[in-house]
């Protein structure tokens, strides 16, 4: 999936894209790149860098481009959990090390 791979996989790199011609360009390369990596065809998920994004690619990009990414889903690095509202291109992660350390630490539904 795109999150293993390393950020310097992903050239090239754009710490934020606010207009259509960054913003196709630099994410098309980008899914491309990763989708050439992939060993297993058909994985439409996608990770920013640094769980950066923007309002373009929220509502611009992604839904309208999806017949050229093929992109149905993209991770943030927002520590939160998944609700029924969440985007299907802001999906928050909690990233070990950073948002938590230990089992105990995780928020998990239900704890």
């Amino acid at each position: 999936m795109a999150h293993c791979l390393r950020i310097q996989q992903l050239r090239p790199a754009a710490p934020r894209l606010h207009a259509p011609n960054q913003g196709q360009s630099r994410c098309q390369r980008c899914c491309d790149q990763i989708l050439s990596l992939q060993r297993a065809a058909g994985n439409a998920l996608f990770a920013y860098p640094y769980g950066h994004t923007s309002r373009y690619l929220l509502e611009e990009y992604w839904p309208n481009f999806a017949h050229e990414h093929g992109t149905i889903g993209a991770f943030t690095c927002e520590p939160a959990l998944v609700t029924p509202s969440t985007s299907c291109f802001e999906i928050p992660r909690m990233v070990l090390g950073m948002d938590w350390q230990t089992p105990d630490e995780l928020p998990i539904l239900g704890r």
